[in-house]
Formats: structure tokens, sequence, C-alpha cells
């Protein structure tokens, strides 16, 4: 059963989707010119520390600055312990707006201090509201390409966790269908070499990478590489 803030969270997701989707409507079709993008970033603030969100921030403002075209357009997402997945800007060809935005994030980083230690059943609620914003993606018109910034979860939860795996795969294929492949970006980059073979996370984010038609990429810090190879890989919006 889902805690009063869980559902919260859910009819904060459901709310998100119904905003980008109404957003997405709303953006007026380039007149000439090549044709548009469109990106989502989202920076996960739950599973991520402060220099991770940093760095993941400087990555996002500099894709805005590098990548995204005058005619693409771009929406910024977060996710938080308490308040789920929130939509901090809809999708927009102001991209000064939507970096103000980013340069402006000053939230609380990981999970809330009763839940220093992530429980088997705060992992699942977290898959299950993110598999619950990919399906609604779905309803979002056009291809969805989606920069992810995060820590990610460890391996031993997909790999000894078989309610986790069901979750986590259902919820890659979602995004799948969804036209929204995700470009993973691995916040901790090397930062995780220390890290032992069972607590590694980018196990799980090149799954979630490669099944949902994105691509994983290991180091945040070499975000003007990422930035240059997801502006090929890209996808532009099919009616």
């Amino acid at each position: 059963m889902r805690t009063n803030i869980g559902k919260t969270k859910w009819f904060a997701a459901a709310f998100a989707l119904a905003v980008l989707g109404a957003a997405a409507q709303a953006v007026p079709a380039a007149a000439a010119g090549p044709s548009p993008r469109r990106f989502l970033l989202l920076i996960d603030l739950r599973q991520n520390d402060l220099p991770g969100v940093e760095m993941s921030k400087n990555a996002a403002l500099y894709f805005l600055g590098s990548t995204v075209g005058p005619e693409d357009e771009v929406a910024f997402v977060t996710f938080t312990e308490l308040r789920g997945l929130e939509v901090r800007e809809e999708f927009t060809t102001d991209r000064d707006r939507v970096r103000k935005t980013v340069e402006g994030l000053k939230e609380m980083m990981g999970p809330t201090e009763e839940d220093a230690w992530s429980t088997p059943l705060v992992t699942h609620n977290f898959l299950e509201e993110m598999d619950e914003f990919a399906k609604g993606l779905k309803g979002v018109e056009g291809t969805k390409n989606i920069l992810y910034f995060t820590s990610g979860l460890p391996a031993y939860g997909y790999q000894y966790d078989r309610t986790f795996r069901e979750l986590f795969d259902r919820m890659a294929s979602r995004f799948k269908d969804a036209r929204a492949p995700v470009f993973v970006v691995n916040a901790l980059g090397h930062r995780a070499d220390w890290q032992a073979i069972e607590e590694k996370n980018d196990f799980v984010l090149r799954k979630l990478a490669g099944i949902s038609g994105g691509r994983y990429f290991y180091d945040v810090a070499q975000y003007k590489m990422i930035a240059d190879e997801i502006g090929k890989l890209a996808v532009v919006p099919i009616p």
C-alpha cells in the first residue's frame, strides 16, 4: 500500500504528464529550416549527491548552450523523494528561461533523513513512478529525447530482487514504447570506480539506456563530448 506521500507523488506525476502534453501541443511548428527536436532534461535529485547535482547542472547548461537549436523544444523535470516528478519548465523554445531555471535549482539532495539507507520498498516506489511517467509519455506527441542525469541504483537490486528486476524492465520498455529514448548520464562517473562490483551503478544505467533505445554515458565530467554525441543521436519528432 502506498503512503500519502506516495499517492501525492503519483498525482504529481500525472499532473506533470498533463502539463508536458499540453505544452508540447502548444509549441508552434517551425516555418522553415531544420526540423525541431524535443528534449526533456531530467535531473534526479534523489539518486544523487551535491557534487553530482552540480555537475549535472553544468552539463545541462552546456547542452542548452551548445546543442539545442533555436527551434528545438526543451522541458525540464526533476525527481525528489518528497515531491516525486516535478515539471520545472514545460516544453518551450525559450532556452534562456530553461537555463535560468536550471541555474536556480537549489534543492535538498539525496534521500530524506529518515531514509538515509534506501529500502526495497522505496526503490520499488521510485521504479513504479518512473514507469507511470514513461507510460504517460506515450500520450505526448512525437519523439522525446530524455537526458537523464543520475547516480543510479546498485547492481545488486537488479540481480537479487525479482520485483526490482520486473519493475525495472517494464519501466525501461515503457520509455521505448513511448518513443522516449533515454540518454543516461552517470553523475558519479569515475567517483564510482571504488565501488564493489555488486554496488556498481553503471550496470542498471546501461540497461535503461539500452532497452529504451538511448545511450549510456559513463562520466558527467565529459559533458562536452556527451552533448556532441547526443546532438548527433537525437531523433526528430515524428508526428
